[in-house]
């Protein structure tokens, strides 16, 4: 499981693509669990009666549908997972990608940010974690997580991403106190 990380930035924004790369292993018995259980549920399906049981049918018909949701939404992850995040001086805005089935784009506004990283170790040998976004509370100035990555990523990878987020961040201030730059050649 490497996961992928590609970052992209302009002078506004520090975009972050997150690509899942699941265990085959897993994906294969995550498949075979999920074709199970579509079996099953069609046998259940074929033998409800509609005019003997009304609407506990359609109750039934929904539950099995959200039950077999949840396995197909995971595989679907775990083969096709993209996290897409946008970082300005202002806000975070993520989305998630399921190739099938793309999340509508979420915004969370912050005053002051900060990067912590989650150690999340899968394997002994690479430093793997989640990136936490925490802002401070404006009146007890005390931190609140305002988003996670759901995605695992190497510990370099972060470091990267919080070089060009402190690279956009220092520019925004630099441009907003009036500084330019200035060169003697």
């Amino acid at each position: 499981m490497d996961n992928t990380c590609t970052i992209m930035n302009d002078s506004e924004n520090v975009y972050l693509s997150l690509r899942v790369h699941g265990n085959k292993i897993g994906i294969i018995f995550l498949s075979f669990f999920t074709i199970a259980i579509l079996i099953i549920s069609c046998f259940l399906i074929s033998e409800i009666d509609p005019k003997e049981t009304g609407i506990m049918a359609l109750i039934f018909l929904l539950g099995i549908i959200l039950f077999n949701a949840i396995p197909i939404k995971y595989l679907l992850w775990n083969i096709y997972g993209i996290e897409s995040i946008a970082i300005n001086s202002k806000c975070i805005s993520y989305d998630y990608d399921y190739k099938i089935y793309k999340t509508k784009i979420q915004t969370i506004a912050f005053e002051k940010l900060e990067l912590v990283f989650e150690s999340v170790n899968v394997d002994p040998e690479k430093n793997t974690g989640r990136i936490i976004f925490i802002d401070y509370d404006k009146e007890t100035n005390l931190p609140i997580e305002i988003f996670r990555t759901t995605t695992l990523l190497q510990l370099e990878d972060i470091k990267e991403i919080n070089n060009e987020l402190l690279n956009l961040f220092n520019n925004k201030y630099l441009e907003q106190n009036g500084y330019i730059g200035f060169s003697d050649n």
